[in-house]
């Protein structure tokens, strides 16, 4: 994959990984700390309901 890539393109894509990773922690921690995840999963489980009917 990083065959016909420059380090400074390598070193660019891992900090794009970087900070994706870092944008999903904060709100994984923002939806724990609202207590959504519960009304996330709800939302999810109703839609699959949805879709099926």
């Amino acid at each position: 994959m990083f065959n016909n890539m420059t380090n400074k393109e390598i070193y660019s894509k891992i900090w794009i990984i970087v900070e994706e990773v870092d944008e999903s922690q904060y709100w994984l921690e923002v939806i724990k700390d609202a207590n959504l995840f519960i009304d996330i999963m709800a939302l999810w489980h109703y839609s699959i309901i949805a879709l099926k009917h």
